[in-house]
């Protein structure tokens, strides 16, 4: 399901190959949502999220512009990150 800040962040982004990597990395993102406890108290992904995590990097793997793009938008993530978050532990 995407958020206002997601929706109102890819209309920003005019480059196609960008608008790509900041929804790979939104869905990498979204991945985290899924993650549940085993019998040990661990946290882990359910089966499709182990599935859908690894066909995520593989797509990475084969696309080095996705790659550039994806690495792109996780450098944006933390520069919002630090300015909305200063002084929080973060390097």
């Amino acid at each position: 399901m995407a958020t206002a800040r997601y929706e109102a962040e890819l209309a920003s982004i005019a480059s196609a190959a960008d608008r790509r990597g900041f929804a790979w990395f939104f869905r990498w993102a979204e991945l985290g949502n899924d993650l549940g406890n085993d019998e040990g108290g661990a946290l882990r992904l359910t089966h499709q999220g182990d599935e859908e995590s690894l066909a995520m990097v593989k797509e990475l793997q084969s696309d080095p512009l996705l790659a550039h793009a994806v690495g792109r938008a996780f450098l944006d993530y933390l520069r919002w990150d630090h300015a909305t978050n200063p002084g929080d532990g973060d390097a």
